[in-house]
């Protein structure tokens, strides 16, 4: 019982970035931790049931709970559905074995290209054990800064989109939303950490700094956290500014970790009236893997020849207006309606999809 409680400690810890700096002191011929299988995926379950239960005590105290989807709905908190349940797990397993296909012929796209530049074309050296708090302090920052470069840019081009439009796909917004996770979408952002391998920082460090950034968005997906307090919320990326994210159309609060860099470039939106409306417009309506990561795809496609001739068709504009109808931070209302969305109605257009 004691390994138990011990591993769960950790676990937890580790989802929220709380580990020794000697943990992550990594140079040549160190073992990079591997936080995201020895932890990660077992904790994503455990959180999971940790909101079920917390949903089930709601429901049974005479809270709202059901979200806006499903035989169930009624508004609240998304309850889970199995098949959503279901199709989320297989989407972020598709994931996994698609990386893993990869990594068996050597490939593995972030930190392949990382490797290489760090390798063949660094300007400096910064060795962790020789600048411990520096490295740290430099990857902390640094692998947010460049997800948040790269999370933007999915969603202002199509190329970009049709990977991470399948984590968006998503209508219930729950701790299952975050292993919705497109098989492409690992191919679309490693360009963004080039910087940090230009600067010599080694690659072993930065996998285990990239695994706890990516380990922390995951408890952002959850209906039943309100305003965190103490004024964390300039800081640190939370569920309160993830749902304005997941709300249609959805372009702002693209943070990591750090809600810092919305602030800075432009990009926050503020929750000012909670809803439960998630996903697509249009949703695919699917619970089938293969056809969430294909229905961009499909989309594009029927955007017309130009479409086929311009696969990085800009969808948005920097700070996050539609390119054409609808809109988000640069004209939305505050609260997830943009200028070319009326709530209620079904005759505006949403090219941008």
């Amino acid at each position: 019982m004691a390994d138990v409680t011990a591993y769960l400690w950790k676990g937890f810890k580790v989802m929220f970035y709380i580990v020794p700096m000697s943990e992550l002191t990594l140079g040549e011929g160190d073992d990079v931790p591997p936080y995201l299988l020895k932890y990660g995926i077992p904790m994503f379950f455990v959180f999971i049931f940790v909101e079920f239960v917390i949903q089930e005590i709601m429901r049974a105290l005479g809270y709202k709970v059901g979200g806006s989807h499903g035989k169930d709905a009624k508004g609240g908190p998304a309850s889970y559905r199995l098949n959503e349940l279901v199709a989320c797990t297989l989407v972020g397993s598709f994931q996994q074995i698609g990386l893993l296909l990869f990594e068996l012929v050597g490939l593995n796209f972030e930190v392949t290209t990382y490797t290489w530049f760090y390798e063949h074309c660094r300007l400096l050296t910064l060795d962790a054990k020789q600048y411990p708090l520096l490295v740290y302090l430099a990857l902390f920052f640094g692998k947010d800064l460049g997800y948040y470069w790269a999370h933007r840019s999915m969603h202002e081009w199509h190329v970009m989109w049709i990977g991470h439009s399948v984590h968006h796909s998503g209508e219930d917004y729950n701790m299952a939303t975050g292993l919705r996770q497109g098989v492409v979408q690992p191919m679309m952002g490693w360009i963004f950490y080039i910087p940090l391998a230009l600067l010599g920082l080694h690659p072993a460090p930065f996998r285990a700094h990239a695994q706890l950034n990516t380990l922390y968005m995951y408890w952002i997906h959850t209906d039943l956290v309100n305003r965190l307090p103490l004024g964390l919320e300039y800081i640190f990326n939370t569920p309160m500014a993830h749902r304005m994210h997941h709300r249609p159309p959805g372009n702002c609060n693209y943070a990591g970790m750090l809600i810092i860099w919305d602030r800075m470039f432009g990009t926050y939106v503020p929750e000012v009236v909670r809803q439960d409306v998630y996903g697509l417009h249009p949703q695919p309506n699917t619970f089938d893997p293969v056809k969430l990561n294909a229905a961009h795809l499909v989309e594009m496609s029927q955007l017309g020849d130009e479409m086929a001739k311009k696969a990085n068709y800009k969808k948005t504009d920097g700070d996050g207006d539609v390119v054409g109808d609808g809109g988000s931070s640069g004209g939305g209302d505050g609260n997830g309606v943009g200028k070319g969305e009326a709530k209620g109605d079904d005759t505006i257009s949403f090219s941008w999809w």
